[in-house]
């Protein structure tokens, strides 16, 4: 894997590559991390089995965009579920109520999030991934408590749990 610790070069990486993270029941591969682009942007991919998600939760000064490469999630935006599949993109504005759960068996979209700064919150709560595989379905959900502090440290608020998926397969 090519990683970069400045912004000073530019840079690729290979499918599949960049440091990974299993959190919130998915796999998270950083492509961009903030201290790579002066903590102007961080981009990962997610991976996840039906039922991986967010709680609700909002950035104060941050943009998330998502774009979805496969699969089928339900996004809650503000007070509204809105179904996107691969193709979609979703833009979540700073301080919106928000929050994400996969609906198929498996998808796997991109997040962008502007500026960084993200990424610490996802270290805090989940643990490297020794593989690009997903993680063990036993793998617990960080605490409550830990995740809201966690949370706050990384500028953001979490509103309330996840999503439960909506769809019958």
């Amino acid at each position: 894997m090519t990683r970069l610790d400045t912004h000073t070069e530019p840079y690729t990486l290979p499918k599949d590559e960049g440091r990974r993270t299993w959190a919130l029941g998915g796999l998270f591969t950083w492509k961009a991390e903030g201290h790579q682009t002066q903590n102007r942007a961080e981009i990962f991919e997610i991976r996840g089995r039906r039922g991986v998600g967010s709680p609700i939760h909002a950035h104060g000064s941050q943009i998330e965009c998502f774009y979805i490469l496969e699969g089928e999630l339900t996004y809650l935006l503000g007070e509204k579920e809105v179904q996107v599949a691969a193709g979609a993109f979703v833009m979540v504005p700073p301080k919106a109520r928000h929050a994400l759960v996969v609906e198929s068996e498996e998808a796997r979209f991109l997040s962008l999030v502007v500026p960084g700064g993200l990424v610490k919150f996802f270290d805090e709560v989940g643990q490297p991934a020794g593989t690009p595989a997903l993680p063990a379905e036993s793998l617990s959900m960080p605490d409550p408590g830990e995740m809201v502090a966690a949370a706050e440290r990384s500028d953001q608020t979490i509103l309330g749990p996840p999503l439960q998926p909506r769809k019958h397969l």
